[in-house]
């Protein structure tokens, strides 16, 4: 016969296990940082990614097996787990190596707001002023010529170039055809390509095949990201309208906003491992590699090249936080964009100077007409390769600079280069 107590301990038993399992949500199916809404990182395991018209979570599983909802709204982003420990290898902030060995293989189409999709030109039907895309991630799509940036049909013949006045097709051939790109319409033939752009150029009018053009830039002005945005493996930077899991098969179902009302909006499945960050507001955060160099001044040396960035225009790093080299010691300033109240990243010496290389690193705002103000400072040299930076921005105004200065250890400077790992300023969410 059992005694009383022990059927109270199984009675017991049974409840904490009824409890564990009560709280015991979907197992995990990715691991990856989540950046707080100061940009702290939390290594976390994913169990579902949720966005809806209503709400929008993002669930994880804690080390003893419950579930935890996270509300995206205190969310800077969910990035790749290697984010904040250290390189992440190919040089332009990310590791996935498979990605950064392969060359494009198609060429993508790019919008105002910064959206990137992979893919070929579609066949229209009628001249006018839309684009057929079909994107290798999201299928057929078409968009206004005012919301599109960037149409690149051959990738290993065109180069990413600086912004443009006016609207520029390069051809094939190399040639340059500046202009206004009128409209799009069929082609005579298929040989011809998928379209042709119509360009006055010179009080002419000239019909191009795209079968002759290896990238069409318009000089349609950016406009801000808005979020939800997904970087995905492949290149494909999306805005999302919506986002579930299937937990059975670990696959993200993800909508693209491209395709909302077109009849093709039920979603694609993605493998967790190709989702490489999702931003709930892209608007707070900007790469410091996608600002342009204000004024630079090296030390020590007459003559040293500025600082450049990491940025691979095939494929985007996560946030499009590519990496930023200062070659050597100097004085490198950018301006600060409006609202900016934050900055999050590290500063690392560049992996063939970490032997020799010995320096200081200083951070400061320079207010326009003001005196600078200290934000940062630490040294790199010896057993310290990387310092971590995560430090609050004052109160900045229009024409306000980011100082950032390199200066020489007692071994000179040769050996001082150093590289600017994932820079993000983050803006105040009110503007």
């Amino acid at each position: 016969m059992t005694s009383t107590p022990a059927i109270i301990a199984l009675c017991l038993l049974a409840s904490s296990v009824a409890r564990a399992g009560a709280d015991a949500g979907a197992p995990p199916i990715a691991e990856m940082s989540l950046l707080d809404r100061a940009g702290a990182a939390e290594t976390v395991a994913v169990s579902s990614i949720e966005i809806g018209r209503a709400s929008a979570e993002v669930r994880t599983v804690e080390p003893r097996g419950a579930e935890r909802a996270r509300p995206l709204s205190g969310v800077l982003a969910l990035v790749p787990r290697w984010w904040a420990g250290g390189s992440g290898g190919g040089g332009g902030g990310w590791s996935d190596a498979s990605a950064a060995a392969a060359p494009p293989t198609s060429g993508w189409v790019e919008l105002t707001d910064g959206q990137r999709f992979p893919g070929r030109p579609g066949p229209i039907a009628d001249a006018g002023e839309r684009l057929a895309w079909v994107s290798d991630r999201f299928g057929e799509f078409s968009i206004d010529l005012d919301r599109v940036r960037r149409v690149v049909v051959r990738p290993g013949e065109s180069a990413r170039g600086a912004e443009t006045a006016t609207d520029l097709l390069v051809l094939a051939n190399g040639d340059r055809l500046e202009g206004f790109v009128e409209s799009i319409r069929p082609t005579a033939s298929p040989a011809d390509g998928a379209f042709a752009a119509v360009v006055q150029t010179g009080g002419a009018r000239a019909v191009i095949p795209v079968s002759q053009i290896a990238e069409v830039r318009l000089a349609n002005p950016p406009v801000p990201a808005a979020g939800p945005v997904a970087w995905l493996s492949d290149g494909t930077v999306a805005r999302l309208s919506g986002a579930t899991t299937d937990v059975s098969r670990g696959l993200l179902s993800l909508r693209a906003d491209v395709n909302s009302g077109t009849g093709a909006d039920a979603g694609v499945m993605v493998a967790p491992g190709d989702l490489l960050a999702l931003a709930p507001e892209p608007g707070r955060i900007v790469p410091l590699s996608a600002v342009p160099v204000a004024a630079h001044q090296p030390i020590g040396l007459s003559r040293r090249p500025g600082p450049r960035s990491a940025y691979r225009d095939d494929r985007p790093a996560p946030l499009n936080a590519a990496d930023v080299l200062i070659p050597g010691p100097m004085v490198v300033e950018w301006a600060l964009p409006e609202g900016a109240i934050r900055l999050i990243g590290a500063a690392a010496l560049d992996d063939s100077d970490r032997a020799w290389g010995e320096c200081t690193i200083t951070a400061e705002v320079v207010p326009a007409g003001g005196a600078p103000v200290p934000v940062f400072s630490g040294g790199l040299g010896g057993a310290l390769v990387r310092l971590q930076m995560a430090f609050d921005l004052p109160r900045t105004a229009g024409g306000d600079r980011l100082r950032i200065r390199v200066d020489p250890g007692d071994l000179g400077p040769i050996r001082d280069r150093v590289r600017l790992e994932r820079v993000l300023l983050i803006r105040d969410a009110a503007k």
